[in-house]
């Protein structure tokens, strides 16, 4: 997800087509009203006429206020951003802290899967060992019934333990 628009950059520079006194964040500045000029000074004065100098004073004040303004709005648009650096630095500084915090968490669960490998490797093994046990026991037992005969004939007691016993030689 990308960014929101940081809209304070849009008070710097407006488009030509906005005049500044139409613009919403526009603050009319409040300059005191100029003191009277003499007619005397404005006589004296031949290279201009009392009205396009009183424009030039009134305009001075103005520049300086609107220069001021914008250094204000430039030195809080930098105090801004160092607030947001700020923020974000601790938050990275959380992240790397709550990174750390999870690595030795899952010590158990290594535990548990290696108990779960060496459950299964034993269970393995067992069945392996049944296996051949039962093998070991079936062998056992076809060499019982080669050895012993299952039933003694009733008339022939001596004859009958002899006979397997010299089979086996």
């Amino acid at each position: 997800m990308p960014p929101p628009h940081d809209r304070r950059r849009d008070n710097d520079q407006l488009p030509p087509m906005v005049p500044m006194a139409m613009h919403p964040l526009h603050i009319t500045p409040s300059i005191p009203a100029a003191p009277p000029v003499a007619p005397a000074q404005a006589d004296s004065d031949p290279s201009s006429d009392g009205e396009s100098g009183e424009k030039d004073d009134d305009n001075e004040p103005l520049k300086k206020l609107l220069g001021s303004k914008k250094r204000n709005r430039m030195k809080d648009e930098i105090d801004a951003l160092r607030k947001e650096v700020g923020s974000m630095t601790r938050h990275l500084e959380w992240l790397r802290v709550s990174q750390m915090h999870q690595s030795p968490a899952p010590l158990w669960a290594d535990i548990a899967k290696q108990q779960a490998h060496e459950l299964s490797r034993v269970m393995a093994e067992n069945q392996h060992l049944r296996h051949t046990l039962e093998q070991h026991l079936d062998i056992a037992q076809e060499y019982i019934d080669t050895i012993i005969p299952k039933s003694v004939p009733p008339g022939d007691t001596v004859a009958a333990p002899a006979l397997p016993i010299i089979m086996c030689l």
